[in-house]
C-alpha cells in the first residue's frame, strides 16, 4: 500500500520530469511516426474544399503568433475520417489533426477555431507527450510493485494506475480550454464558442461521440 501511495504521488512529477528530459527532434519524430501509422490506419485525405482549408490554415497562422517560440512551427493537418467522427488531437510533438467530419458537423469556423486553439492549448502545455511519460511511469512502477509474473494483480493495478490517469487528463483538458477562451479573445473571435461546440455534441451528436 505504501508502495502504490508513493507510484500515486510519484505520477505526475516523475512523468513531467522525463517529458522535459525527451530531446526535441526525437519527440518531432515519434510524433511524424504516429501521424504516419494512423494514415496508414484510419486516416484519409481531406475533403474539405481548398477555400476553407486557406481560411483555417490564415486563423491557425495567426494562433501561432500567440504561443511561445518553440511551437511556432506547430502544424495543421486536415485529414477525413468517417470511422473516428468529429474530432481534432494533438500528437505528442507539434503536430494537430482536425478531422473534416468536425468541420462538417458544427458548420461554424468560430467553433472550429475554437476546438483547433484548445488543441493549440495542448501543444503548448506538452499534454500528449507528458500523458505518455506518465504511463510510462504507472507500466514501470506496476511491474515493480508486483511483478511480471502476477498478471491478473498487474492489470487490476494497472486499471487503478488509469483511473488515475484520467484525472490528470481531466486537468490538461481545463487547461486546454482556458488557453482557447483566452486566444479566442485576442484573436477577436467568439470565446464561447467551445462551451457552444459541447452544447452541440450532447444535443445533436448522440452516438456518433461516444
Amino acid at each position: 500500500l505504501l508502495a502504490l501511495g508513493g507510484l500515486r504521488l510519484a505520477i505526475a512529477p516523475a512523468g513531467d520530469f522525463l517529458a522535459r528530459l525527451m530531446p526535441g527532434p526525437l519527440v518531432e519524430r515519434a510524433s511524424g511516426l504516429v501521424l504516419a501509422q494512423l494514415d496508414m490506419t484510419l486516416l484519409e485525405d481531406s475533403q474539405l474544399p481548398v477555400a476553407t482549408q486557406h481560411r483555417l490554415t490564415r486563423e491557425f497562422q495567426r494562433m501561432r503568433r500567440l504561443a511561445a517560440p518553440e511551437f511556432a512551427d506547430t502544424r495543421l493537418h486536415f485529414r477525413h475520417a468517417p470511422a473516428i467522427g468529429p474530432n481534432a488531437f494533438a500528437l505528442p510533438g507539434h503536430d494537430i489533426v482536425l478531422l473534416d467530419e468536425l468541420v462538417t458537423f458544427v458548420d461554424d469556423e468560430d467553433v472550429v477555431l475554437a476546438v483547433l486553439a484548445h488543441e493549440f492549448g495542448h501543444v503548448t502545455k506538452q499534454h500528449a507527450l507528458r500523458q505518455v511519460m506518465r504511463s510510462a511511469v504507472v507500466a514501470i512502477g506496476i511491474g515493480m510493485i508486483v511483478g511480471a509474473d502476477e498478471t491478473i494483480i498487474e492489470e487490476i493495478v494497472g486499471f487503478g494506475g488509469n483511473l488515475v490517469l484520467s484525472s490528470h487528463s481531466r486537468s490538461f483538458e481545463l487547461e486546454a480550454d482556458i488557453v482557447s477562451a483566452d486566444w479566442m479573445q485576442k484573436l477577436g473571435h467568439d470565446s464561447e464558442a467551445l462551451p457552444r461546440f459541447f452544447r452541440k455534441l450532447q444535443e445533436e451528436c448522440a452516438g456518433l461521440c461516444d
